[in-house]
């Protein structure tokens, strides 16, 4: 019993430590998000609106920005990609 409370002691902290990296390293006001699982964050121009729940395996990368709007679930293994140029790629 101990360590199944012990065990859900670890797992909140974890939660509160994914969430405070996450909303320290975008853009978002406010504290309305909640993080489900593990997340790969490579992009930091991101902007969120409220009440976002951000399921495990989801990716964002790039250099552009991604705005997410209101009340959004993003599933699980979801992958966001923004390009700062557009898509454009110039092989020359």
């Amino acid at each position: 019993m101990l360590l199944s409370f012990l065990d859900k002691f670890k797992n909140k902290l974890v939660r509160m430590y994914r969430k405070a990296v996450f909303l320290d390293t975008i853009n978002c006001s406010h504290k309305d998000l909640y993080i489900v699982g593990d997340y790969t964050l490579i992009n930091h121009n991101i902007t969120l609106g409220h009440n976002v729940t951000v399921y495990p395996g989801v990716m964002f990368f790039g250099q552009g920005p991604i705005v997410l709007g209101n009340n959004i679930n993003i599933g699980n293994g979801t992958i966001f990609y923004s390009s700062s140029r557009g898509g454009y790629y110039d092989r020359g």
